[in-house]
């Protein structure tokens, strides 16, 4: 009776362990899941950026023409000369014969 006893017992704890072991390893493998879970979201983030950035720079790029300079260099130049009052000094054709363009 006494054996038989410490058997069943012996069995319990035996299945209480197994339980616990594979509870321990259902959550680490929760774990891992939300994990990468966690890392696929921050590389698409960051790959997202990286295409922005990369699409920004290609942009800009296309846009900064010697037109676009000059425009942007001149455009702070003539908002002066209209809200200046007097008479009004021709300010383009005076840049552009410093600069040399025609």
């Amino acid at each position: 009776m006494a054996i038989s006893e410490a058997e069943k017992n012996a069995n319990v704890s035996k299945i209480l362990m197994e339980q616990k072991l594979m509870e321990k390893d259902s959550s680490r493998r929760q774990e891992e899941i939300e994990n990468a879970m966690y890392l696929a979201r921050e590389k698409s983030l960051a790959d997202a950026d990286f295409y922005k950035v990369m699409r920004e720079a290609e942009a800009n790029k296309l846009k900064l023409t010697p037109q676009f300079l000059e425009l942007s260099l001149l455009r702070p130049l003539l908002i002066i000369q209209k809200s200046s009052s007097g008479t009004r000094f021709p300010i383009w054709f005076w840049i552009r014969g410093c600069w040399g363009t025609s």
